[in-house]
């Protein structure tokens, strides 16, 4: 593509988007404005950023008022029962695993050692994140082995567990802080998966879960 074309394509884009006409497609469409910086040092509206940015992808957000692993294993072993979960793909992460603790022990199908084919029949996966970011409700999750690659992937659902104190405003150096011996891989998690590749019509789940559900635990 030359200069001079690729140029014209992004002014076009450019003058898209900027377009106020009904069918224009942005913010102001869904009647939504993007609110100011916000103090890092304020989880309570870290949290309600994130919230508000992940319901505009389809995703919801739990937010977890009394403290202590108790509640959140509580909240996830509600919202289990109440989606008749059966089958439930666990991560590794500390915080995932004593989220499920909860979870009927018949239901469990734990990440380690796990094939491709139970990971598949699962219903849902709980995943450890290491960082949600506020402004764009994103979770980061840490994946370690080749098994745990594919629990954001081919369960339908995936309820992702974390600390209010890992909500950052926007993404720097801390989200992606790792440590020396980490090995695997980092995925950004930004809503239920969705592709509008075949004739440009909007499908939910085809390339991962077709539902989100990010808990945040101890908010004071």
């Amino acid at each position: 593509m030359s200069v001079d074309a690729r140029s014209e394509i992004m002014a076009r884009i450019r003058a898209a988007l900027g377009s106020t006409h009904p069918g224009a497609v942005g913010v102001a469409a869904v009647g939504y404005s993007r609110p100011e910086a916000i103090h890092a040092e304020d989880p309570k509206a870290l949290c309600a950023r994130f919230l508000q940015e992940l319901a505009l992808v389809d995703g919801d957000t739990v937010i977890v008022t009394k403290n202590g692993d108790d509640a959140l294993a509580h909240a996830v072993a509600d919202l289990v029962a109440s989606r008749g979960y059966c089958r439930v793909a666990v991560h590794s992460h500390p915080l995932a695993v004593r989220a499920a603790s909860l979870v009927e022990p018949s239901h469990i199908i734990g990440s380690s050692g796990a094939t491709a084919a139970q990971i598949e029949s699962a219903d849902c996966a709980i995943l450890g994140a290491d960082a949600l970011i506020a402004e764009t409700g994103s979770a980061v999750v840490q994946l370690g082995t080749y098994e745990e690659r594919l629990l954001p992937y081919l369960p339908p659902a995936c309820i992702i567990v974390t600390d209010a104190a890992c909500v950052s405003e926007r993404f720097d150096a801390a989200a992606f802080a790792a440590a020396t011996d980490e090995r695997g891989e980092r995925v950004i998690i930004t809503g239920p998966s969705r592709t509008a590749d075949i004739e440009k019509t909007i499908v939910i789940g085809a390339h991962g879960p077709a539902s989100l559900t990010v808990i945040i635990a101890d908010l004071i």
